[in-house]
């Protein structure tokens, strides 16, 4: 049976007109093209609101309400094939509301019971020696390169100095001072465009390649030879190198808020853009949460993807942050921070706070899926940090998943079942190079 105009708008169909209307404006303002509204969803409602607003219309289309639903098929009985179409175009599923479950305000969308996992195993005590406080031996040996790494990108921005800024000063372009600090910053211009990954826009490679190319001219004017001009093409990437080597892995690194935190190279690999400065907290209780349940487990990887951390202004917060990679498939997990008045799903829209926020993790899953075709899988989660009450186990809606953090686990862990101890590097590989669509 096709959806109503009472469903359309969200009422009973004794709501008085004030509450019609009411649930008109407030469908209009969600479904707004400047927030990423649907067009014809906002038609639907508008063309019910015009029938429900009009007493006249009203009753007589509650009395053809009444004789369809008289006459509806039994369950089970296939509806035409129009008929189902518009439902489909038009159905609005209620997800769940604050007041669905029973564990009270205090609860915690991100808390986790691994005692709850059936198939979870806890890590032996060796498999968390002193380094996971920041003592152990990988723990030194990563500051020791840290430390050597951040010396050589000095290094670099010292011969960046002299092999690109003391040619000024000898053509009489700047005093030696200032040809000096010139070719310093010029290494600082290149470390900064890496740290940010500009390099990898053309923008930011062809102003990188320019800088080079001018440092190269005026070698040449010195030296008055074109061979002394490779000078400023190795000064270049040993600036880039040695930035990659220090800062970028410093960034990758960043967040921590005890001991080492859980970035660790090993299990949890960040790609795209760096983030500057520390992650949100949910950030990191969402990946320490998946280091609990799968950093001891060999089939297990984390994709951390950081410019879904911190999105950018306007666009929607219901996007994979994280990859989970085990066997053959791609669990892609969202923690937005909706939820506070329950989620409503209507095809690849979610409405929440009053919002329309587009699904990104139902497009995602269906981009990775015809990507891998049938050498994989791809499925979606999302976890509304703002909701208070947990819903109900194994709800889903357009092919995502929403639940609790720990649900969300507790169902990648499931299927996954012996994978989890099943390492498949190709499939990773395969799996990282893919982040190339989401990122």
């Amino acid at each position: 049976m096709a959806i109503t105009h009472y469903e359309v708008l969200g009422v009973d169909q004794n709501a008085t007109r004030a509450e019609i209307t009411a649930a008109f404006r407030a469908q209009m303002r969600a479904l707004h093209a400047d927030v990423g509204g649907d067009d014809e969803l906002a038609k639907n409602v508008s063309s019910a609101y015009n029938v429900l607003s009009n007493a006249t219309k009203r009753a007589a289309y509650d009395r053809t309400l009444g004789q369809r639903r008289a006459s509806s098929p039994a369950p089970g009985h296939a509806t035409p094939d129009g008929e189902s179409r518009q439902a489909a175009r038009t159905e609005r599923n209620r997800v769940f509301t604050p007041e669905d479950g029973g564990r009270g305000a205090s609860f915690s969308m991100l808390s986790v019971d691994p005692s709850t996992w059936a198939w979870h195993v806890a890590a032996r005590s060796e498999d968390d020696p002193a380094e996971t406080a920041g003592t152990g031996p990988r723990s030194v040996l990563r500051t020791v390169l840290t430390v050597l790494s951040f010396l050589a990108w000095a290094a670099a921005g010292a011969a960046a100095a002299s092999t690109l800024g003391l040619p000024l000063a000898r053509i009489g372009a700047l005093s030696v001072p200032l040809a000096l600090l010139s070719g310093f910053i010029i290494h600082l211009v290149w470390s900064a465009l890496m740290v940010t990954l500009a390099v990898l826009h053309r923008w930011g490679l062809a102003f990188s390649l320019i800088l080079a190319l001018a440092a190269a001219v005026v070698i040449y004017l010195d030296a008055g030879t074109p061979l002394p001009m490779i000078g400023a093409g190795l000064c270049y990437l040993a600036s880039m190198a040695t930035t990659y080597a220090s800062f970028g892995v410093a960034l990758t690194r960043a967040g921590s808020r005890e001991g080492n935190g859980v970035i660790d190279s090993s299990f949890i690999t960040q790609v795209g853009a760096t983030t500057l400065g520390d992650r949100h907290a949910d950030i990191d209780r969402l990946l320490g949460a998946l280091k609990l349940a799968f950093g001891h487990r060999t089939g297990a990887r984390v994709i951390l993807l950081p410019d879904r951390v911190t999105p950018r202004p306007g666009s929607s917060p219901v996007r994979a942050q994280v990859a989970v990679v085990v066997g053959k498939t791609l669990h892609l997990i969202a923690i937005p921070p909706l939820g506070r008045d329950g989620l409503e799903i209507s095809g690849s829209d979610v409405i929440s706070d009053g919002q329309v926020h587009r699904n990104v993790v139902r497009d995602e899953v269906a981009a990775l899926a015809e990507r891998f075709g049938r050498g994989g899988q791809a499925r979606g989660y999302v976890v509304p940090t703002r909701l208070t009450t947990e819903p109900p186990a194994d709800t889903q809606a357009h092919g995502v998943v929403f639940g609790s953090l720990g649900q969300v686990i507790d169902a990648i862990g499931s299927a996954a079942g012996a994978d989890l101890d099943k390492e498949d590097a190709l499939y990773r590989h395969r799996a990282l190079e893919s982040m190339s669509l989401l990122v």
